[in-house]
Formats: C-alpha cells, sequence, structure tokens
C-alpha cells in the first residue's frame, strides 16, 4: 500500500484481471451505490476484492457492509449529501498513513476469518450432504 493518498482515479468497467492490477496501486476503496433500500442487501463483488487486496473501504450506503465497516473500523461512510465530511475523511489519513495502513490490515484480517472461498465450499457441500438431494432437486421449480 502507497503511503498517504496520491491522487484520485475513476476507473471504466473492466475484468477481474485488470480490477486487481488497479487495486494494487489504490489506497483504498470506494463502492457507491444509489442509496436504494433495496440495495442494502447487496455484495456487491468490488467490495470483497477490496477485502482481498487489504483496502480500506468506503462506502456511500446503509446496509450490513456499512455496518461491518464502522465495527471492524476498516473504512468510513460517505454521507453523498455533506461532501466536506469525505473531504475531512480523506485529509485524516493523508495525514495518517499509519491509520490508513491499519484499516487495510483489518479489511485483510476480515477478508481471510470470514469469507474464505474454500470454507464456503465446504460448508455448502455439508449442507447438501445433511439434506442428501441432489442439488437441482434443492432448487426451486419455475413454470
Amino acid at each position: 500500500m502507497a503511503v498517504g493518498i496520491n491522487q484520485c482515479l475513476f476507473i471504466a468497467f473492466a475484468n477481474k484481471i485488470a480490477v486487481k492490477k488497479q487495486l494494487e496501486n489504490a489506497d483504498l476503496a470506494y463502492i457507491s451505490f444509489l442509496p436504494l433500500k433495496a440495495l442494502e442487501s447487496s455484495s456487491p463483488n468490488k467490495f470483497f476484492d477490496a477485502l482481498a487486496m487489504g483496502l480500506p473501504v468506503v462506502v456511500n450506503f446503509k446496509g450490513w457492509i456499512y455496518e461491518l465497516i464502522l465495527k471492524e473500523g476498516m473504512g468510513f461512510f460517505h454521507n453523498t449529501a455533506d461532501v466536506t465530511l469525505l473531504i475531512e475523511e480523506l485529509e485524516k489519513l493523508e495525514k495518517n498513513p499509519s491509520l490508513l495502513n491499519q484499516m487495510g490490515q483489518k479489511s485483510r484480517e476480515i477478508a481471510e476469518n470470514n469469507f474464505d472461498k474454500k470454507e464456503a465450499q465446504q460448508k455448502l457441500l455439508a449442507f447438501l450432504v445433511q439434506k442428501k438431494q441432489p442439488l437441482k432437486s434443492a432448487l426451486p421449480k419455475y413454470s
């Protein structure tokens, strides 16, 4: 992770290899959604990408991700109605690179302890074995 915050880049949609390359050069990840209640339960890939890369995360929406970020101290919330608060938070991180680093370390720790792909696969397999039914029959039928 770079020391201090050098610049802000807005990057177009890209495949996961390009996203990983961009995140390798990032100081933090900003994840924005429209402030719609329906989006509060979403789980965007970019959030998990940021955690895997050990980046602090800034969000502009409420929901489980917002709660996790605040609880774990791995980023902050940006109220889009007040850009000055965002500027203040970014300046605080620029003046305190160790805080930026701590947030990033916490993000990586959360990724490793809570969102491990192999562990999720094992839980899914255990669930399916417990149900003793083929996956196909466990899925809802739509006509």
